[in-house]
């Protein structure tokens, strides 16, 4: 039977091709899940036309029982997705009770598209390791199995190799929907893809089936098959490496001189669940990450990664669970270990450069950190993104920048990648450019707090305060909104006129301040935007007492530029003593 031959739809910034179900907007792809996909494929076939609720629904479920508010699901999903609204929509419109139709032009292209005129010459073969399937089991084996895919993206970037996809572009394409190795593979711009499952059979240990496929064909390049082991998981872990990278490179080229990462043992594996647990940025993600890496730490004291993974978990949660004292000096401890035990451990050189500049406030020491955990590993996309951090903050913004491009070619879809370029925008005055950062951001992270209160500032930056307001109203109702979200929308508030709505929501921060930690830096914003001086220096004065990590924002962020002027400001950076390039920021065009 002849195949169909494939067709590319464009409308706007959008294209979509039938044989991918890949949105892509200006060639960056929008994750949207499949049934939105689809629904946008009906749409496009017939644009114009008022296709029924019935037909959509028997075109997207063909042969399964669902009701309307599936459709309804996959419509809101994909105006998310095209930056849509139902009040003024430009692509999708509803027809009350009917159904909806696509209304834009559409332009419509058959068979491959051409391809680039000049594509980047490839230096090494590119490949990704897909998140491992484990559907079925346990949450700690679910745990393991994205652990053990982000492990064996280590081990074949340390081979020298290979060009090597980090784990959070394959794990933020995989949330919005895309599911076929190919199409991921061709979204991630790889020659192939190591895709996996995991399967356990009573009484037997449990069992990797992985297949290395080719992009460009479809085909399937290798494939094995490997009862796992806790006692040598790592050493499993080097063997596919070895395999997946002889399969694509060819035997018989020896590997780079190079020793390998600690193996661990049994502790490997609980490593590998506690790094699941702390990407999912949640209390509960962190609260299972650190039993993981502590109980990792009980099997093997001497293993450094575990270690260096409590270290960065303390820093996430600083001034969020814990005072910054207690979190900071914890993650000192934990990160001097590490590098007691792996000298060339590029987290644990991150995290102690993070100390050094957010708690002892230390800034050659840090950066010389930041400069070894860049050097210490070719895998360091996290090491960049913190070293370009501290590079915004102290107000070299063409540098850090630069370190933002270092990370994000290998980790394009990193949740840190988007937060600290977005927000070098802000602290840079480059609020148009913010603006254009920050779309990425609500494509990728709706449900973060933190993506919000960044557009509310980047609207702010432009003179848009009702739009701001309402993009900080939307941070506080985010689930685990921090105590940030809430004095940003005081202190917008208080700008915007509404005192007595500002000096509510500082009373609320202040009456948690009895049961929990609640940073003085964020009452400080909240008196910022009230213009009460004295109060607002009580607050910093505070913050510095408290050693707050916020203290480094004090040169740097906008914030508090109608008071920098001050004695008592200028007091204050001369006490912490960092920021001689960043004292006195200028907007730049």
């Amino acid at each position: 039977m002849k195949t169909a031959t494939a067709r590319t739809f464009r409308f706007g910034d959008f294209e979509i091709r039938t044989d991918e179900t890949v949105l892509r907007k200006q060639g960056e792809i929008v994750p949207l899940p499949r049934r939105a996909a689809l629904l946008l494929l009906a749409l496009l076939e017939k644009p114009g036309r008022v296709i029924p609720k019935e037909e959509l629904l028997r075109t997207l479920w063909a042969g399964v029982s669902v009701d309307e508010n599936n459709l309804n699901q996959a419509v809101t999903a994909l105006r998310r997705g095209l930056g849509d609204s139902v009040e003024r929509p430009r692509f999708l419109g509803t027809v009350a009770r009917v159904g909806y139709r696509f209304l834009s032009s559409v332009e419509v292209e058959d068979g491959a598209p051409p391809a680039p005129a000049a594509p980047s010459p490839r230096t090494a073969p590119a490949v990704a390791v897909l998140s491992f399937e484990a559907a079925g089991l346990d949450d700690a084996t679910t745990a393991l199995a994205e652990g053990l895919a982000e492990g064996l993206t280590v081990a074949l970037s340390r081979s020298g190799r290979l060009l090597v996809r980090a784990p959070g572009a394959v794990r933020r394409l995989v949330s919005g929907g895309a599911s076929d190795p190919v199409a991921l593979g061709r979204a991630l711009d790889v020659d192939f893809v190591v895709d996996g499952r995991l399967r356990f059979v009573r009484g037997q240990p449990l069992v990797l089936s992985a297949e290395l496929v080719r992009v460009e064909d479809g085909g399937l390049a290798f494939a094995t098959r490997l009862a796992l082991d806790d006692a040598r998981l790592a050493e499993q872990e080097r063997e596919l490496c070895d395999l997946f990278t002889s399969a694509i490179c060819g035997p018989g080229e020896p590997p780079p001189p190079a020793a390998p990462p600690p193996s661990g043992g049994p502790a490997y594996a609980l490593y590998l669940q506690g790094r699941h647990y702390a990407n999912l940025l949640s209390p509960e993600g962190h609260e299972a990450a650190r039993a993981c890496f502590e109980r990792a730490l009980a099997v093997d004291p001497a293993y450094a990664p575990a270690s260096a993974g409590l270290a960065f978990l303390y820093i996430q949660t600083s001034e969020i669970v814990h005072a910054a004292g207690e979190s900071m000096s914890r993650a000192r401890r934990a990160a001097e270990e590490a590098l007691r035990r792996d000298p060339g451990l590029s987290e644990a050189h991150a995290c102690l450069g993070t100390v050094r500049f957010m708690y002892d406030w230390d800034a050659p020491a840090a950066e010389e950190c930041f400069r070894k955990a860049c050097r210490a590993s070719q895998w360091a996309p996290g090491a960049h993104r913190l070293y370009g951090w501290f590079l915004a903050l102290t107000g070299r913004f063409d540098e850090a920048f630069a370190q933002f491009d270092e990370a994000s070619g290998v980790d394009p879809y990193a949740l840190d990648r988007h937060l600290f370029e977005t927000a070098a925008y802000w602290i840079a005055r480059r609020y148009e450019g913010g603006l254009v950062a920050i779309e990425s951001m609500l494509r990728l992270f709706p449900e973060l707090w933190l993506t919000h209160v960044l557009r509310g500032r980047m609207l702010e930056g432009v003179g848009d305060d009702r739009r701001a307001l309402m993009a900080f109203e939307k941070a506080v109702a985010c689930a685990s909104a921090a105590d940030e979200a809430w004095a940003d929308l005081g202190r917008c508030r208080a700008r915007t006129g509404d005192r007595r709505g500002a000096r509510s929501l500082l009373e609320q921060l202040s009456v948690r301040a009895r049961t929990k930690h609640v940073p003085a830096m964020n009452l400080a914003q909240v008196h910022a935007g009230l213009g009460d001086e004295d109060a607002l220096f009580d607050a910093l004065d505070l913050a510095v007492k408290e050693r707050s990590w916020y203290v480094t924002w004090l040169g740097a962020v906008p914030l508090f530029d109608p008071f920098r002027e001050h004695p008592r400001f200028q007091g204050l950076l001369r006490h912490v003593g960092l920021w001689s390039a960043a004292s006195s920021p200028r907007p730049v065009p």
